[in-house]
């Protein structure tokens, strides 16, 4: 698994945020490989922030709802992210992005 963060500052605003939201896409590229496009939102300074959070690789043939739920999951642990500040979650709401 890659993985390229937006810059290790993006993360620790993210890590020292009191809450923040992951907000994920599936992507295929022209050579064929899986990415997981990840977007944290969190508030700073009473501003909402939306940033590109990172991209992490899944391989094609294990594209299914367990992987992407596993990859992002052992990536946010990775991070050093508190999942019970994890207040949001959104996708495109594709069967693969919700669990089925």
């Amino acid at each position: 698994m890659h993985f390229i963060c937006g810059s290790k500052k993006i993360l620790n605003r993210v890590r020292d945020s009191r809450f923040f939201g992951i907000m994920i896409d599936e992507s295929t590229d022209i050579s064929v490989i899986g990415h997981l496009v990840v977007f944290a939102s969190f508030i700073e300074e009473e501003l909402p922030l939306c940033v590109f959070f990172g991209l992490l690789h899944i391989e094609k043939e294990k594209k299914n709802a367990c992987i992407i739920f596993e990859t992002l999951t052992k990536s946010m642990k990775e991070w050093g992210l508190d999942f019970d500040k994890c207040v949001g979650f959104g996708s495109d709401g594709a069967s693969t992005m919700i669990g089925k």
